[in-house]
């Protein structure tokens, strides 16, 4: 099962704001904790 993130409009205007060097690790493991969140739910 594949989960989807939305972000609130102030939350994601903040996400733009923050550099590369930090989103990119931050995406890495929201995109790690939604694939895994499934196995949560057994």
């Amino acid at each position: 099962m594949t989960y989807k993130l939305d972000f609130l409009e102030e939350a994601l205007a903040e996400w733009n704001k923050l550099n590369p060097s930090i989103k990119q690790p931050l995406k890495k493991k929201l995109i790690k904790v939604l694939d895994c969140h499934c196995l949560l739910q057994s």
